[in-house]
């Protein structure tokens, strides 16, 4: 289900460092801080920018500021490691729908239940995934017109 947040608002540069620091230190849990920090995942996410021409593969933005784009995992990297250097399971996408789409993971995913969730990423494809962020972002537009 659908809950609005608060509107997405990008953040200087020493902004999103000091949060980024502090999200390393005190949320991401210590495997997935060195996954994130390894050269493996460094150069594969360097190189999928670079292949997507700097270009957010669900909403068409493209910007070379860094920071702007990340290298997401379709099902997330949470729900199945396997899949967490399968480029199928890659997509280069703007901070603004990489919001949206962790509220889409906070709604679809269930704390815990691991094979619960597998089952749940399998019905996802990409596809749907940038459909119903591009529609999330349409109906918080809309609101924030009115």
């Amino acid at each position: 289900m659908y809950r609005p947040k608060p509107e997405f608002k990008p953040k200087s540069s020493y902004e999103r460092k000091r949060q980024q620091r502090e999200y390393n230190a005190n949320k991401r849990d210590k495997e997935a801080n060195e996954f994130y920090h390894n050269k493996t995942w460094k150069h594969l996410s360097a190189g999928l920018k670079q292949q997507a021409m700097f270009t957010c593969e669900c909403c068409g933005r493209t910007s070379t500021t860094k920071g702007y784009l990340v290298v997401d995992h379709i099902i997330p990297r949470k729900i199945d490691k396997r899949k967490q250097l399968d480029k199928d399971n890659l997509w280069v996408i703007c901070k603004r729908c990489h919001w949206y789409k962790g509220m889409l993971e906070d709604d679809v995913y269930t704390d815990g239940l691991f094979l619960e969730n597998i089952d749940t990423s399998k019905s996802w494809c990409k596809d749907e995934v940038r459909q119903w962020i591009l529609d999330s972002i349409k109906r918080h537009d809309e609101r924030k017109d009115d």
